[in-house]
């Protein structure tokens, strides 16, 4: 059995929490595989519940502190908030290990408005202090909440961070409505190649907060298990980016007029239907 990751968190009920929500939600769907969107014949129609079972799987890979697995910390709707759950297992955990830890729930929203998230046929739910989410981007959103446990042994939802998503079948991170714009696009490439027997495999890499920039897409095409072409995308910020890498040199930066005009597109059909390289092996035979 894999050990899992040491993630150690703060969460003292007299002082605020330290936690980075957003390196904490990134951190959790990179390891359940919320960034891939994988070929359709493999999965050819995703659900909600495999998006949430992606997360759950996620947060399985930490721990909060030893002993203490953030899957045991960590909820995919707030229904066990409401219902007391959160704070139960807060204060089992509390009398177990000593320690005041803190609780997350991850929430699919349609809708922020600090301090309230709406989501499809409930009730909005209310943190205390605020939710961080980016300016300009529509959601979809996933809101990552940090709980903690107040001296009355109640459960606090304290405050959240909201990642704009794909959808709501694939939460795969967006960072502007561009990029959301091209996955969709890169779906559609999917279906075709599939059609043709070709796998295609699409990734978010995420980087770490401290690399900038920070953003690619890379594309994974395979043919009866063989990889015949990997692409590396990045996603111009704006206008003035022409020339933007992200966590690799890219093979191609796309903007709002490579888009719009079809020439991203061109230069994808090009790239991926043009001969492959002949290896080191082939010339030296030829």
């Amino acid at each position: 059995m894999t050990t899992p990751a040491s993630m150690l968190l703060s969460g003292d009920v007299k002082a605020p929490l330290e936690t980075a929500l957003p390196e904490l939600l990134h951190a959790v769907m990179v390891a359940g595989g919320s960034n891939v969107i994988v070929s359709p014949s493999i999965q050819p129609d995703p659900s909600p519940a495999d998006a949430f079972g992606q997360l759950v799987a996620g947060a399985s890979s930490f721990q909060l502190a030893a002993d203490v697995p953030l899957a045991d910390h960590f909820w995919d709707h707030a229904g066990e908030y409401r219902r007391g759950a959160v704070a139960a297992r807060l204060r089992d955990t509390t009398g177990r290990v000593g320690k005041f830890l803190p609780g997350f729930l991850a929430i699919y929203a349609t809708s922020v408005r600090t301090p309230l998230v709406y989501g499809p046929h409930r009730m909005p739910f209310r943190v205390a202090e605020s939710i961080d989410l980016e300016e300009g981007i529509s959601g979809p959103y996933l809101v990552l909440v940090a709980c903690r446990l107040l001296a009355n042994g109640k459960a606090q939802a304290v405050r959240g961070f909201a990642q704009p998503i794909l959808d709501g079948r694939r939460f795969v991170p967006v960072f502007s409505e561009l990029e959301r714009d091209v996955l969709c696009g890169l779906i559609g490439l999917q279906g075709a190649l599939d059609a043709h027997g070709v796998d295609c495999t699409i990734k978010r890499a995420i980087a770490p907060s401290s690399q900038t920039p920070g953003h690619d897409i890379e594309l994974v095409i395979e043919r009866d298990g063989a990889i015949i072409r990997e692409l590396s995308l990045a996603i111009a910020r704006n206008c003035e980016d022409t020339q933007l890498s992200g966590l690799s040199p890219a093979d191609y930066v796309v903007g709002a007029a490579n888009w719009a005009d079809g020439a991203f597109i061109s230069w994808l059909e090009q790239a991926i239907l043009s001969p492959l390289p002949k290896t080191r092996a082939e010339v030296s035979i030829l």
